[in-house]
């Protein structure tokens, strides 16, 4: 809704309704971008906790580095379904012409407006939700019970 909203306020047209295409695109951005902030840190993050130290440190280097390195994925499709609402006769070589004209431009600007909610902001609020999981003495339930993540190693 956020994007609808958007791409009607700052869009060069004013469409009754957005296409699907549009919204394919950023479906499929935010369907990307929850897999890698919250799904792949921690298996990545024991994946290279032999290069890192520790499995901590290594969730630390995952966490801070994969939703950084899928803006050049993401922000593509972010664009695009701004072009497709905003342009939607346009053949497929002005869309990639329209991406790629200021492509590591964007990409860096969204890298900037990522970083503090999914890399810092997510280390932060499991360390928090951790805390007060050993204060209350809860035991969170993993999402798949037979792989658990212990993080304090």
């Amino acid at each position: 809704l956020k994007d609808r909203a958007f791409a009607q306020l700052f869009g060069s047209a004013v469409q009754s309704s957005v296409p699907m295409g549009a919204y394919g695109a950023w479906l499929t951005r935010d369907f990307l971008s929850m897999g890698v902030f919250f799904t792949a840190p921690p298996i990545v993050g024991d994946m290279i906790k032999e290069y890192t130290g520790s499995a901590q440190s290594g969730y630390y280097a995952a966490q801070i580095g994969l939703p950084l390195i899928l803006q050049f994925v993401t922000c593509p499709l972010h664009l695009l379904g701004y072009d497709i609402y905003n342009n939607p006769n346009n053949s497929i070589r002005q869309r990639i012409q329209f991406l790629g004209k200021d492509y590591f431009k964007n990409v860096s600007i969204r890298m900037v407006r990522m970083a503090p909610p999914w890399s810092f902001g997510t280390i932060g609020n499991r360390s928090i939700r951790d805390h007060f999981h050993k204060t209350l003495d809860i035991m969170p339930r993993p999402i798949n019970p037979t792989i658990i993540y212990n993080l304090s190693t």
